[in-house]
């Protein structure tokens, strides 16, 4: 049973998440069982790492940065869009990071991403360089001191 159903929590997910999104008639719940299977056994083809949440204290306190970071991330970059800046000068910022794991990697691709006005753009695993565009450079000791002590420093908190 364990072959069929890898992830049966993934699975589960899969075919509620069908089911809700498609609404249920049988043909859907079928459809969506198989796929739901399908995709369980996909995803252990990726050979995930086991998570190992060390802290639900900083996992809270993660997001709540995110969500406060992503607000006035986007204060900030409206006021350059209305008002425009002569001193802004987009760029390229280099983050050494000592975060290693797939996951938390992942996490802060996603965050960095979310955040208006950067772009995640490499991560050098050998180095541990992480690449980032970002819309004003002016910031740009500030914006590493986010990423190192918010980020970084709680998702290491969460997973290591």
């Amino acid at each position: 049973m364990r072959s069929l159903f890898p992830h049966p929590i993934l699975s589960l997910s899969f075919w509620v998440m069908w089911l809700l999104l498609s609404g249920f008639t049988p043909g859907h719940a079928i459809l969506g069982f198989f796929v739901a299977v399908g995709a369980g056994l996909a995803f252990t083809s990726l050979d995930p790492e086991p998570v190992r949440v060390r802290s639900l204290r900083a996992i809270i306190e993660l997001i709540w940065r995110v969500i406060v970071d992503i607000f006035w991330s986007n204060v900030a970059v409206i006021k350059i869009i209305l008002f425009g800046s002569k001193e802004r000068k987009a760029g390229f910022v280099t983050i050494s990071l000592q975060l290693r794991g797939r996951l938390p990697l992942a996490i802060l691709a996603c965050i960095v991403t979310s955040t208006p006005g950067t772009a995640w753009v490499n991560f050098n695993p050998a180095t541990g360089v992480l690449l980032i565009h970002i819309l004003d450079k002016a910031g740009e000791d500030e914006f590493r001191t986010v990423i190192k002590q918010h980020y970084e420093r709680l998702l290491m908190e969460i997973f290591t």
